[in-house]
């Protein structure tokens, strides 16, 4: 968990994708496969975190959801200083963090390859 500049302490979370590939999620599925053959781009599924401080611990340690994913940290959803997204983004060419986005990748990949895709019944017929 890298800490900014300015003293805030961020991360990345996967979890909610993953929760989605697994659940069989059409369009999750839909949009990864897509996004798969476009080339490995986790970042619009990858959740930008922030830790805050809690009481009894040394660091940071309560996440909760920065307000965008990984792929807006350079739009306006992202408040951060300049010198906060330039070692934010030093931090995704580290590679730890690019084991751990391959990681993730892979994860996903597999979830989805392994779990059926559970069709909506608005879209019932359209795939038959």
């Amino acid at each position: 968990m890298p800490q900014l500049p300015s003293g805030r302490h961020v991360d990345m979370c996967a979890a909610i994708a993953l929760e989605r590939a697994v659940s069989g999620h059409f369009g999750f599925h839909l949009a990864f496969k897509v996004t798969d053959v476009l080339g490995q781009d986790l970042s619009p599924i990858i959740r930008v975190m922030v830790f805050e401080p809690t009481e009894g611990f040394e660091a940071p340690s309560k996440p909760r959801f920065a307000g965008f994913m990984l792929s807006e940290l350079r739009t306006k959803k992202c408040d951060w200083s300049k010198p906060d997204i330039a070692a934010f983004r030093a931090h995704l060419k580290e590679p730890d963090t690019k084991v751990w986005l391959e990681a993730q990748y892979e994860e996903i990949r597999q979830a989805i390859k392994n779990t059926p895709v559970i069709i909506p019944e608005a879209l019932g017929g359209l795939f038959d």
